[in-house]
């Protein structure tokens, strides 16, 4: 594993592990609330995607955690009933969103554990 990833996977453990998996609706537990939000955060705002590319790669993050648009609408306003559970969740996916994702390996460094050639 690539020690420079080690920092982000340690933030995103850490929000996992906040969050309890008590589920705020059926089917969304706070983890997957958390995790999808993450994502959703790092889209590119302004003219980074055209609105159908946008609308195309949220459904998919959404699909990914096993979500649609009105799970994730009713899991936030069940939220708004529990104003400490909300607080948590919103700090979780603030600390993990910050977080830039690892960058990809480019081939310009060899993977961890292998000799250059």
């Amino acid at each position: 594993m690539n020690p420079r990833r080690w920092p982000y996977l340690a933030i995103i453990a850490a929000a996992a592990l906040a969050c309890t998996q008590k589920e705020i609706v059926p089917g969304v537990t706070d983890s997957t609330f958390v995790n999808a939000m993450v994502k959703l955060r790092r889209l590119p705002l302004g003219g980074g995607l055209d609105p159908t590319a946008r609308r195309i790669t949220r459904d998919a993050i959404l699909q990914r955690y096993g979500l649609d648009s009105a799970k994730l609408e009713s899991a936030a306003k069940a939220l708004a009933d529990d104003p400490d559970r909300a607080a948590a969740i919103w700090q979780a996916i603030e600390r993990a969103a910050t977080i830039p994702p690892p960058a990809p390996n480019t081939g310009t460094q060899p993977p961890t554990g292998q000799p250059p050639q």
